[in-house]
């Protein structure tokens, strides 16, 4: 007897499907369904300033990472409470569409990461400052890397100037 010719008798369809299948267009959808997915961030999210990293061994950054982050925060006249920063590492789903939709990101900073890892479909070098779907994007080494390198530090000092539009005395 073939799977596809077995039918079950209309009893056994209500036991089975006791659920809806399919919904109406008016929205009633079970409360799983409608709820968006939440992305777990550190700071305030103010000025809808992403901050990616990738981390295997903590949640969020080191304490010698969060100290330069702040620190490069502040010569951009920005503190924790403008930018989200999180770790793609927790959260296998997360993209620069989600992004969009749920922190509704304007500039995205990414450490340690390319533009494939958040399925961007296109690729940039370190440092060069893309508008790509209302958000500025720039891609740069770890934070460790980033610590030991002081021409990875001017680098990246150019990219973010031109990226919040400041201006050297």
């Amino acid at each position: 007897m073939s799977l596809d010719t077995l039918q079950l008798p209309a009893l056994l369809h209500c036991a089975i499907f006791s659920q809806k299948l399919v919904y109406p267009d008016n929205g009633d959808l079970p409360e799983l369904l409608s709820k968006k997915p939440v992305i777990d961030f550190l700071g305030g999210n103010q000025k809808k300033i992403t901050i990616l990293f990738d981390s295997t061994e903590q949640k969020f950054l080191s304490d010698s990472d969060l100290s330069f982050l702040t620190l490069l925060l502040s010569a951009c006249g920005l503190t924790l409470a403008d930018v989200a920063v999180t770790n793609i590492r927790q959260d296998i789903r997360l993209n620069y569409y989600l992004m969009l939709e749920e922190l509704q990101c304007r500039n995205l900073i990414g450490f340690g990461i390319t533009p494939d890892n958040i399925d961007l479909p296109f690729t940039i070098p370190f440092y060069q400052l893309q508008a790509y779907e209302k958000t500025k994007y720039i891609f740069c080494p770890s934070v460790q890397e980033l610590q030991a390198s002081s021409i990875d530090k001017k680098k990246l000092w150019s990219a973010l100037q031109k990226m919040f539009n400041i201006s050297v005395k």
